[in-house]
C-alpha cells in the first residue's frame, strides 16, 4: 500500500505503508482512546499509522497504575509516548512530532541506554544519539 506526500519540489511522491504487526495495532488503538492533558489521542493514532515508514515500534505505557483506575470508562491514561525510530528516518520523524503532536516536550533517548533499556546489546553498534523518541503531553 502506498501513501501519497508531497516533496520538497512539491510534486506527489509515494512513501510505502508498512505492514503494522497485531500487537503494534492493538497499541495504536490504544493510543486513540488516549485523551491526558493536551493530548489527542485519535489524531496521534492517525499520524503514527499515516507515517509508519518513520518508525519500527510505537509504545505509551503508564508509570502508575491509573489506567486500571479508568478502563472501566474506556480511557487509557498515559502521558508519554515512546516511538522506536527507523534509522535514517530521525529528523523527519522529529519535524513530524514537533509540528502535528502538540507534545510539551520531545526527547532523544540514545543508543547506549536504549539497549540497556531494551535488555540486549549488539555487538559492534554505532553510537546513535537518536534511537528512541520520548513525547510528553503535561
Amino acid at each position: 500500500m502506498l501513501t501519497q506526500k508531497k516533496d520538497e519540489r512539491g510534486k506527489n511522491s509515494q512513501t510505502p505503508k508498512l505492514k503494522i504487526s497485531e500487537i503494534q495495532d492493538l497499541q495504536l488503538k490504544v493510543i486513540g482512546l488516549t485523551n491526558q492533558n493536551a493530548l489527542i489521542g485519535k489524531k496521534v493514532e492517525k499520524l503514527l499509522r499515516q507515517n509508519s515508514h518513520l518508525w519500527r515500534t510505537v509504545f505509551m505505557p503508564s508509570k502508575e497504575l491509573y489506567p486500571l483506575r479508568d478502563m472501566e470508562d474506556g480511557e487509557w491514561s498515559a502521558d508519554t509516548l515512546y516511538v522506536f525510530v527507523r534509522e535514517g528516518k530521525e529528523s523527519e520523524l522529529e519535524q513530524l512530532v514537533k509540528e502535528k503532536f502538540d507534545a510539551d516536550a520531545i526527547n532523544w533517548i540514545d543508543s547506549n541506554q536504549t539497549l540497556e533499556l531494551l535488555g540486549y546489546w549488539k555487538k559492534d553498534s554505532i553510537y546513535n544519539p537518536k534511537m528512541i523518541l520520548s513525547v510528553w503531553w503535561n
